[in-house]
């Protein structure tokens, strides 16, 4: 039965071009009917659907609830966990002392939109949909989420928080791109202080003191982003969760946050104490969510993963003070270190490991087949430039920076809390909202997950010392204020501007801050890396690039 309803999608795709217009309009309300159909056997049938995917080898069971938390243009060295010295965020860190802190884990850009392009649809830069903040592109239906492939494995699906990758009434918006429930900005460039923001629910709009009366006091965005969050944490639904929480801090535009008087006594700059109250503001925001889920017995196989979209601002703050960028050179929108290189923890509810610390690189767009194998997902894009980093979620492995040599592994040896309180009182949950049947939290209808196809994807990734994938590099390309390319394979990283352009080599075991340019002392390794540099990408029409066929 399941599969019938499937292939009715599948045919649905590859025939409708040919029919009439009526005939188009039968198949869809039919298909539309059998969608409808398929979602009451999914909430029906969880379990045996739960059984059918269990056949998956390598799957964890039972599939976890996951939480992904992505904070705004948080650096790198924001956290304390992660050596901050300043700001204080016992929440996040304390999360790392009981999760896996991962110090090798890349945004998709140094950008935006592009990072957040690349999260969502598990390709690079090079192959994704968006690949800058200008000119403004959605994704299209053809394009396949995390969202979508989750939902496709019968999860629940919602989003709260910013979303760059489509407004409303467009294809990208988040309830055409997987998300069954969302409540987001409706202004895309809306900031953390901006109290008049206005939100939507599934793309409509929406005012949260309407639907609830302890939010009538709130008009702080980031507060109201994660109100919604625990509503939907606190909603009965009988299906795995997805939820993916866009919290717009601490961000570029720097405020005083409202009611704080943390770091009011230091002698820093007002930009400084302000920049410091929002990380901090940030960390009480997730800790609100760490708390409800550890006191929630009935959702007791929690996934977290919390990440940033891109390297901090670089405007504005003075790097000495707080080292955003950790040890690392420049910030957002560059393509060195300091610009893609964040923050990435993991923590489950049933981990008994604690406090692991791993060395081993990855990047944004391994997150849609990692989750999806969490998932038990059985149908995924065609093509994905990320590969599941599963493996690396379990192993206790320190692992050494892998340097790939065409298809020979080398490993190189390299030697290398007490809670805060909010300052906004947390909201009721509302125990019986009903993810499926109540009206303000409406479902929207989804398409089936397309089988993405693209003309040319990364070459197949080898198999590290562990026995685990290891991309043979990591590759990201920006156009904004010209074009420029990075690659990180193994120990070493290159950065090109022009597509002819000399490629600048940097050796990051020995120079994390990449000072030197050592490319005269290793043409072998530039050779290379400018191959696949050369190989790395396929044309974009809304990116077009000086020189390219």
């Amino acid at each position: 039965m399941f599969e019938a309803i499937r292939e009715s999608f599948d045919a649905q795709s590859e025939i409708g071009d040919q029919l009439s217009g009526q005939e188009r309009d039968s198949l869809s309300k039919m298909a539309k009917e059998a969608n409808e159909y398929w979602k009451e056997l999914k909430a029906d049938n969880l379990e045996a659907i739960r059984q059918a995917n269990r056949q998956v080898p390598g799957v964890r069971w039972p599939a976890p609830n996951i939480i992904l938390i992505v904070a705004d243009d948080l650096g790198y060295g924001d956290l304390g966990c992660y050596g901050q010295e300043r700001i204080k965020t016992p929440h996040l860190d304390a999360l790392a002392a009981e999760g896996v802190r991962y110090t090798n884990y890349y945004a998709g850009s140094p950008q935006d939109a592009p990072s957040r392009c690349s999260l969502a649809t598990g390709l690079h830069t090079g192959h994704a949909r968006i690949r800058g903040n200008q000119p403004i592109v959605p994704l299209q239906p053809e394009d396949c989420t995390i969202a979508e492939v989750l939902w496709r494995s019968g999860y629940t699906t919602a989003l709260v928080g910013r979303w760059a990758l489509g407004d409303a009434d467009t294809t990208g918006a988040p309830n055409r791109q997987g998300f069954e429930y969302s409540v987001t900005f409706a202004n895309r460039e809306a900031t953390p202080a901006d109290a008049s923001a206005k939100l939507l629910l599934n793309g409509r709009p929406y005012d949260p003191a309407e639907h609830d009366n302890a939010q009538k006091a709130e008009s702080y965005p980031p507060a109201i982003v994660t109100n919604e969050a625990l509503r939907v944490l606190a909603s009965d639904c009988p299906r795995p969760l997805f939820l993916q929480i866009n919290c717009p801090l601490p961000s570029a535009a720097v405020h005083a946050v409202p009611g704080s008087t943390d770091y009011d006594a230091e002698d820093w700059p007002a930009a400084q104490k302000q920049y410091a109250q929002m990380v901090t503001r940030l960390d009480s925001e997730v800790g609100r969510i760490i708390d409800f889920v550890k006191a929630s017995p009935e959702r007791d196989d929690f996934m977290i993963f919390f990440t940033s979209d891109n390297g901090p601002q670089g405007d504005g703050i003075d790097p000495a003070l707080f080292k955003s960028a950790g040890p690392f050179r420049a910030a957002q929108g560059q393509l060195w270190e300091g610009g893609i290189r964040i923050p990435m923890i993991v923590w489950a509810t049933q981990n008994e490991r604690s406090d692991r610390v791993d060395d081993r690189p990855w990047a944004a767009w391994d997150l849609l087949p990692t989750l999806a194998e969490l998932a038990g997902a059985m149908r995924q894009p065609a093509a994905l430039d990320g590969i599941s980093q599963v493996g690396l979620l379990t192993s206790d492995e320190q692992l050494a920076v892998v340097e790939v040599e065409q298809t020979e592994v080398i490993v190189d040896d390299q030697t290398e809390p007490a809670d805060a309180e909010a300052t906004e009182p947390s909201v009721e949950p509302q125990t019986d909202l009903e993810l499926e049947e109540q009206p303000d939290l409406e479902v929207e209808e989804q398409r089936d997950v397309a089988e993405v196809e693209v003309t040319q994807v990364e070459v197949e990734p080898v198999v590290g010392v562990d026995g685990l994938p290891v991309h043979q590099y990591l590759y990201w390309e920006i156009h904004e204020p010209a074009f420029q390319q990075a690659i990180r394979a193994g120990r070493w990283k290159g950065i090109r501007t022009g597509l002819d352009g000399p490629l600048a080599l940097y050796d990051l075991a020995a120079d994390a801050a990449e000072t030197t340019d050592v490319s005269a002392a290793n043409p072998e390794i530039v050779q290379r890396l400018t191959a696949w540099l050369n190989a790395a990408r396929t044309p974009s029409p809304n990116w077009p690039v000086r020189g390219e066929p």
